[in-house]
């Protein structure tokens, strides 16, 4: 056969395989597409409706609130199948599946805490319409998961246990990510020459060489958390009353919320029309309960403050009578069985942990020591049964003042509520939190003395003309006696309070520019000096900077350089200030050099410090000569990411991120809509967040933005309702990065079940 001949034959038969390869690929997602028209039967009350507009933002249309909670779980389940089964499978301690190596202490740690254990002990306290509540929302992620057409992580059905342990999960990781002993560390050697670096010492802990094995396994759990759980509920909030209107007569309540880039952030705008009663709803998936709305008559946003609520503690161990006992407060005592549900499987089943009169033995995390001389201990703070209630019951309330009373009533980590109605609004700060103590050791000798039982918080505070909130915007006037156990950032704080002008000229518009604001106090702080100390720098690159910093408006937009030049030189600055003092946990600390800034910038008006003279050198050297250091380190960092060129070192190029989607389902087709790394506007001190590690990598931001008033809801996400593939409103397709006013009518799609 001549050559031309067999050429032609192969290149048809090549063809006609990459063809019907083509035909099979489509027709396999045609029949796996989500489909959101359909028809359904189901046991539910009356007809329930659930409808679309073209961005995916659904409506729930229904009789009776067992309706609608079915309806959530089927949303959440149609949306973000994969999300909340990945939220499961950790919370069930069966992380196999996804977390490679890390999985055996991620399951370990999920079964020690107990977060199953915990979720039993809330069910058996719940009242019967709570059950009910909750029972129909697993009934409708059932009901999804019945139709899907591929393999769930978690085999069986879901149960109320299993919402509940996410709840307890989530709130516990984002307590644990608030612990300040977890942020500047140092050894005990270092207590008096830290008095000549620190003014303020409050987010400083030491810890002696003998605790290193400990300080170990508290950091790995950190490392753990912040890859596969992350934070709950962080942000802010702002209210502005009528009286700040330039009408008048409107009212605006904002949220802000900040997630890490780790996982795919849980939150999921609904509207729901019960019995012809309105509501515009903050949802997370894999949960039951709408953490901040508003209704025809109030409007409440929820926050969770970054507050200290756990304790480390170490316990002495002894054989006693040939039993293993550990000392509490001078007394040697047994350890307690509990029995922790496992709800991996099919079967319910359990596995017995030991825990002490403080909390369950972490030691044994990574090491077997409950044989050893020692115990690592952690006493903290799960959700109770109290603050499942409230959750359930606010959202239907319309009066103000019952659901003022409801917040107070919170049993877990403390939070902030902003309540509003068109007459009056509430900021009540409410849950339980560590008393403080002056000691600032990372570890409590559990032996000699135990801490107090945490405080419960309960302040009402009636606020009028403007106010805020927010996670790391608590101060000492928010709450006086445990200003000690927040986390505050100084300067976003300054920010707030210059945005939050007393004027009457407050419309929709400046709202939605006061929530994305990027303007950084910190740029407005350095950047003169900077300019000033570039000043005798001969380099090229010394020049375009101060070309590049004296035109800028301390704007962190992700499209300029100067925010690039700043931020990263700002950083090499600080890791070569306090490098030498920090030693060997440099690494660590600078993961939060942010929160250094207010500290730094004190030390750097002094021009001579012992902070920049360094101890390895006989040389007396000034912030001068050190920032030479940090400015050459900078511009290696820039030149070595994105080129020679000053013009693409863009702010955007290199905290570009997008949020990790674990989809073990639909790994090929996945493949294929991988969501792109998007440029990313703000920082750390600005109010359109942006947090960054020692490595510069982002690890977290704003995302999720909303503005309530009088008769609106407007909200934008950066991200989309779907993580699925399979989806019309998929992640990497369908972002919603404009605010989107959100109301009943433009509907697309419909979906109808009912029981006939």
């Amino acid at each position: 056969m001549p050559i031309t001949k067999k050429i032609k034959i192969t290149s048809i038969l090549l063809a006609a395989i990459i063809i019907i390869l083509l035909i099979s690929a489509l027709t396999t997602y045609k029949f796996l597409q989500i489909s959101y028209d359909n028809n359904e039967k189901s046991d539910v009350n009356s007809l329930l409706t659930i409808t679309r507009d073209n961005k995916g933002i659904p409506s729930i249309t229904a009789e009776t609130a067992d309706d609608f909670y079915f309806a959530l779980g089927y949303l959440h389940a149609q949306d973000r199948l994969d999300l909340i089964e990945y939220l499961r499978s950790i919370a069930a301690s069966d992380s196999g599946k996804f977390a490679g190596e890390d999985a055996a202490l991620l399951n370990n740690l999920s079964m020690t805490i107990g977060f199953t254990k915990n979720a039993e002990d809330i069910a058996l306290k719940l009242k019967e319409e709570e059950i009910s509540a909750l029972t129909n929302y697993v009934r409708g992620i059932n009901h999804l998961r019945e139709k899907n057409h591929v393999r769930n992580l978690i085999s069986r059905e879901w149960k109320i246990e299993d919402v509940l342990a996410i709840l307890s999960m989530k709130e516990w990781a984002n307590s644990y990510l608030n612990n300040k002993e977890l942020i500047f560390n140092l050894q005990d050697t270092k207590i008096i020459s830290s008095k000549n670096l620190f003014n303020d010492n409050r987010l400083l802990y030491f810890y002696n060489d003998d605790d290193l094995q400990y300080l170990y396994t508290l950091r790995r759990i950190k490392e753990i958390i912040e890859k596969y759980i992350c934070t709950f509920a962080r942000g802010n909030s702002i209210y502005v009353s009528p009286e700040y209107s330039s009408s008048g007569n409107d009212s605006f309540t904002t949220l802000n919320y900040e997630d890490s880039f780790s996982i795919y952030p849980g939150w999921y705008p609904v509207k729901i029309e019960i019995n012809g009663k309105k509501t515009y709803a903050v949802t997370y998936s894999g949960l039951p309960f709408i953490l901040s709305f508003k209704n025809d008559s109030v409007s409440l946003t929820q926050i969770n403050i970054n507050a200290d609520s756990q304790n480390f503690y170490l316990f002495d161990t002894d054989y006693r009578n040939n039993v293993i006992h550990y000392k509490s407060a001078g007394i040697w005592k047994e350890y307690k069985s509990v029995r922790i549900p496992d709800l991996s499987g099919n079967e319910v089943t359990s596995e017995i942990k030991w825990i002490t009169d403080k909390g369950p033995v972490i030691s044994e995390l990574i090491n077997s020591t409950k044989k050893d001389s020692r115990i690592l201990v952690i006493d903290s703070i799960l959700p109770g049964a109290g603050y499942v209630n409230l959750l359930l019951k606010i959202p239907f309330e319309t009066d103000i003042e019952k659901i003022k009373q409801q917040t107070l009533l919170s049993d877990s980590s403390l939070k902030c509520f902003n309540i509003s109605n068109n007459k009056k609004a509430y900021k009540v700060y409410s849950g339980l939190l560590n008393q403080s103590e002056n000691s600032n050791l990372i570890f409590i000798n559990g032996s000699r003395n135990l801490k107090p039982a945490f405080s419960k918080i309960a302040i009402v505070r009636q606020i009028s003309g403007l106010d805020y909130s927010g996670s790391d915007l608590t101060t000492v006037k928010d709450l006086p006696g445990a200003a000690k156990n927040i986390i505050s950032n100084d300067f976003k704080i300054e920010r707030f309070n210059i945005l939050l002008d007393k004027k009457k000229n407050y419309d929709l518009e400046k709202i939605k520019s006061i929530i994305t604001d990027d303007i950084s106090i910190a740029a407005a702080k350095f950047a003169p000096l900077f300019i000033e100390m570039l000043g005798n720098n001969p380099l090229t690159s010394s020049k375009l900077s101060r070309i590049y910093l004296n035109d800028w408006d301390y704007s962190v937009k992700s499209g300029l350089q100067s925010p690039a030049i700043f931020y990263t030189t700002l950083q090499f600055y600080i890791s070569e200030s306090y490098k030498d003092d920090f030693g060997k946990d440099s690494d660590f600390n600078f993961n939060s050099t942010y929160l250094l800034f207010p500290e730094f910038y004190k030390e750097f008006q002094k021009r001579s410090s012992t902070l920049f003279d360094k101890s390895d050198t006989p040389a007396i050297e000034s912030r001068e000569t050190i920032f030479d250091t940090a400015f050459l380190s900078a511009m290696r960092f820039l030149n070595r990411i994105e080129g020679p060129l000053m013009e693409n070192w863009k702010w955007g190029l290199i905290n570009k991120s997008a949020y990790d989607l674990h989809d073990e389902k639909h790994k090929i087709i996945s493949q294929f809509f991988r969501p792109e790394q998007s440029p990313l506007s703000g920082g750390p001190d600005t109010v359109l967040s942006i947090i960054q590690d020692n490595e510069f990598k982002t690890v977290s931001s704003t995302s999720f933005l909303s503005i309530m008033n009088n008769d609106a809801f407007h909200f934008k996400m950066f991200s989309g309702y779907s993580t699925s593939a399979l989806s019309d409103f998929y992640y990497g397709s369908n972002i919603i990065g404009e605010f989107e006013n959100i109301n009943f009518t433009n509907q697309k799609y419909k979906t109808t079940f009912s029981n006939k």
